[in-house]
């Protein structure tokens, strides 16, 4: 990543990543819900496949250690769904459920039966309990970016 970024900019020039974080809810427990459960395999998938997902709180640290200058982080609430009632807030929860609503089985067909042992059928459950949180306007999580 950083030398690819080191030959593209000119100096003065700027570097912006944006990646996905964790799942977190200010206001309650979501440790038992289907998305955070689905969430928290993935990651555990990935990281056995040796494709470590949860690095953006590393951000910082990597580019301060490539070289870069003047870093700053800017951290996001993205919603899980539509359960805020600003406005703009709830059209985030909106993109945000749809766009994970349409890559959760690409994210956990392969490394949840091929990293993690896990039958098709055990893998369709969790992802259709992830839908099912993804649905519930009561989970008010979001995601930091």
């Amino acid at each position: 990543m950083t030398d690819i970024s080191h030959r593209a900019i000119k100096p003065g020039g700027w570097f912006e990543l944006q990646d996905l974080g964790d799942l977190v809810s200010d206001e309650q427990d979501i440790s038992q819900t289907g998305i955070d459960q689905w969430y928290r395999t993935a990651l555990k998938a990935f990281r056995v496949a040796g494709r470590e997902v949860m690095i953006p709180q590393l951000y910082v640290q990597m580019m301060k250690d490539a070289g870069f200058e003047d870093v700053h982080e800017e951290l996001f609430k993205w919603p899980l769904n539509t359960w805020p009632r600003d406005k703009h807030m709830k059209e985030l929860g909106l993109w945000s459920r749809e766009n994970v609503f349409d890559s959760i089985e690409a994210w956990s067909i392969v490394p949840f039966t091929q990293f993690l042992g896990l039958s098709v059928e055990e893998t369709h459950v969790s992802q259709a309990r992830a839908r099912a949180s993804l649905r519930d306007t009561s989970i008010h999580a979001y995601w930091r970016m």
